[in-house]
């Protein structure tokens, strides 16, 4: 995915194949800053970081060279860019692995202060 390229983008492309990104709870995110953010998705206790199933960066250096960051080619870049957001060059693209998710059930409950006494965590104490 080229710079610029949204999680909604990603999510759209991939789930028609039965595949998922990895991506955060919000699809206007870029894909770019999240990955390079280091990626803490609602997945991340699961299956992990969303930046360990990073294949590539395509990078622009400080100089103003365009490198291919991977695990074998350039690896201290490849490894530097998965949560050092942009301190070591713009990314112009980045290459990922989907998973093979067609489904995810996400959310949170949430209960009324006057109805605590109530709820199962508060019956356990």
């Amino acid at each position: 995915m080229g710079a610029g390229a949204r999680w909604q983008d990603v999510l759209d492309a991939a789930t028609t194949h039965g595949l998922a990104p990895l991506c955060g709870s919000a699809p206007g995110v870029g894909v770019v800053g999240y990955l390079t953010g280091g990626g803490i998705g609602p997945l991340v206790r699961t299956v992990g970081l969303s930046s360990d199933h990073v294949r590539a960066f395509d990078v622009v250096t400080g100089e103003g060279t365009l490198l291919r960051a991977t695990p074998e080619e350039n690896a201290d870049l490849f490894w530097g860019l998965r949560g050092g957001k942009a301190t070591l060059g713009i990314v112009t693209a980045v290459e990922i692995a989907l998973l093979p998710i067609s489904e995810f059930y996400g959310g949170a409950v949430y209960f009324d202060g006057d109805d605590a006494v109530a709820t199962p965590r508060s019956r356990s104490r």
